[in-house]
């Protein structure tokens, strides 16, 4: 495989290409999806597909491919978001940390770094007669703008990795893809962190690790509770609060009396009208959580959270179709 120059009229072109396919695999992933019953693997599953299917059709020889611009990365992200969300059922207004952190899904970003860097071991242990080899080592003798070494030596500065092409020659491939993954992992947890501190329009609170939530592996939930748990979390369920641009920053509880009584999702843990018409089991079990039990990491209060949610938003939707 030759390292492959792209041409700036034709790289809009290939990353549309990329996305067109990267659209089909993940209606593919969908049926899969629908059609087949994983059951408490449902999100386990969807995830493999997507680092499998999806990913592979995107990323698909990218490591020789150079000189190519973030808002074409973007572009790919966005197709990546797109399916996450879909898996998820989750709505477009989703911030693009909450997406990633809360299903530790590495970013297409940081993917592509990884496999430029993978691909620069294997360069290094390329004959010296092979032509993709003599292309590498005149690149490094004569290096210019835009060239695929730079790029990857800014991937190395970029994740920390001080080695000198001697050291990576030194190394077994499974021990040089560990570090590497190591560092991506590392990296992609703090663009994110920094990303969700920068925007202020995002919703995720409290995600300390750089994983699939544990909550999205439990046998106690089912996949729609798991779904609600997510939107809650990232605060994507529909309350007003939520979307003030959606409610003409008409705030007020459409199950409340009092004007002054927002409806957001803390409110609904106490809205009378709700109370009023909840099982009576879920009232005793009210007791004793709190709102802020939807960020915990401990998987038994956030199943316990999730129930009493599922059964006020079950009730709610009763009232307003009566109201």
């Amino acid at each position: 495989m030759y390292l492959i120059i792209i041409q700036q009229t034709s790289r809009g072109t290939c990353t549309v290409y990329r996305v067109n396919k990267g659209n089909g695999q993940s209606n593919t992933i969908m049926s899969l999806l629908t059609e087949i019953s994983f059951g408490e693997n449902y999100f386990e599953m969807a995830i493999l597909f997507r680092n499998s299917m999806l990913i592979n059709s995107l990323l698909s020889s990218s490591e020789v491919l150079y000189n190519i611009e973030l808002k074409h990365i973007k572009f790919l992200e966005r197709c990546d978001k797109n399916l996450v969300l879909r898996i998820l059922s989750a709505p477009s207004t989703c911030s693009y940390e909450s997406v990633y952190l809360e299903t530790g899904c590495l970013p297409i970003r940081f993917i592509l770094q990884g496999r430029r860097l993978m691909y620069l071991w294997a360069l290094l242990y390329k004959n010296e007669d092979q032509i993709v080899q003599k292309v590498f080592t005149t690149q490094k003798d004569f290096s210019s703008k835009d060239d695929w070494i730079l790029q990857v030596e800014d991937d190395k500065s970029t994740l920390g990795i001080d080695i000198s092409d001697n050291l990576i020659m030194m190394m077994k491939k499974e021990t040089f893809k560990k570090l590497i993954k190591k560092k991506l992992n590392y990296k992609a947890k703090e663009f994110l962190f920094n990303y969700k501190n920068q925007e202020n329009q995002s919703k995720s609170k409290n995600l300390n690790s750089f994983s699939l939530q544990n909550y999205f592996k439990s046998t106690k939930l089912s996949t729609k509770e798991k779904k609600l748990l997510f939107s809650l979390r990232t605060r994507t369920v529909d309350v007003k609060t939520n979307y003030r641009n959606k409610y003409k920053f008409n705030m007020q509880c459409r199950l409340c009396d009092d004007k002054t009584t927002e409806e957001s999702e803390k409110h609904l843990l106490k809205c009378v009208n709700i109370l009023k018409n909840i099982n009576p089991n879920t009232h005793t079990d009210l007791s004793r959580v709190t709102y802020e039990d939807i960020f915990s990491e401990d998987i038994e209060v956030q199943i316990a959270i999730t129930k009493i949610f599922s059964a006020i938003f079950k009730t709610r939707q009763k009232l307003l179709v009566n109201n």
